[in-house]
């Protein structure tokens, strides 16, 4: 049976910081991949596919090293993170207190438009057109998706059926940690 891995990029300065980072080109500095769960896998005929973000390539070329792929990386734009409009590069506390009525403890309201950000519609839209490639790209591969926190929840509802607003809030995926997602 094939598989499918999620792992967010590794940690950024926009991550350490408290920034809004979105689809602003951050880098990161040289992490280590956390494989620990995975220790005892084989990756064989993976596939790994990247956003274009240039912490995504950096963390993608850096497992693409620690489990020794030959095959070339994959870069998909519909993986890149959303687009969050004015707040990206601003601190989340200074846009909490700007915009209090797009968050709730805390926390960004999923399914509201940053301003002159990406919609939720628009944003689900590019992320379920990538499901299609997916389904055909696990027949014969193993795959790795190297993307951002909001993608990847999207994603991991939609594989999963689970609807957002009953983990969105409590799921967060850890930067630099493969997880393996059971279909």
């Amino acid at each position: 049976m094939k598989r499918i891995f999620f792992i967010r990029h590794f940690e950024s300065i926009a991550n350490r910081n408290n920034i809004i980072s979105g689809q602003a080109d951050i880098s990161v500095d040289d992490c280590v991949i956390n494989l620990q769960k995975h220790q005892d896998s084989q990756f064989y005929e993976v596939v790994i596919i990247s956003s274009p973000l240039i912490r995504c390539i950096k963390t993608a070329e850096t497992l693409k090293q620690k489990i020794s792929s030959t095959k070339d990386i994959i870069i998909d734009h519909r993986l890149i993170e959303r687009g969050m409009g004015i707040w990206e590069n601003e601190r989340k506390e200074i846009i909490q207190k700007q915009y209090p009525e797009y968050f709730s403890e805390r926390r960004f309201i999923y399914y509201k438009t940053p301003p002159k950000g990406e919609s939720f519609e628009l944003f689900s839209k590019r992320v379920e057109a990538l499901l299609i490639d997916l389904n055909y790209l696990l027949n014969n591969n193993d795959i790795i998706l190297c993307s951002h926190n909001q993608t990847l929840k999207l994603l991991y509802a939609i594989i999963k059926k689970i609807p957002l607003d009953e983990f969105w809030y409590e799921k967060d995926f850890k930067n630099g940690v493969l997880e393996e997602i059971t279909m």
